[in-house]
């Protein structure tokens, strides 16, 4: 990690990789506008291997739209990371 490098920058060119990895325009769009990552996590999972939490704040009114697509992020980000896990959270108003 370069020294001028935070670990907050570094999550976030992840999660843009994740972003700009989904295949769908619309879905692009979606996550660009009402999605911010919270938090991206290492840790084993309870086979003993390495896996991926993923926390996202969604906008309110969006929430129900971003869950639909829930698995077309997760996809996204497996093909990023390996192991993942995506949580949504909905973000205060």
């Amino acid at each position: 990690m370069n020294d001028a490098e935070s670990l907050f920058d570094i999550k976030q060119k992840i999660w843009h990789q994740i972003v700009e990895n989904l295949e769908l325009p619309s879905t692009r769009s979606l996550v660009n506008q009402h999605v911010s990552l919270y938090d991206l996590v290492e840790c084993i999972n309870h086979q003993g291997e390495p896996h991926i939490i993923i926390r996202l704040k969604v906008a309110p009114f969006w929430h129900s739209m971003v869950r639909s697509r829930l698995a077309l992020i997760e996809d996204s980000a497996s093909d990023v990371l390996g192991s993942v896990e995506v949580l949504l959270m909905e973000a205060e108003n």
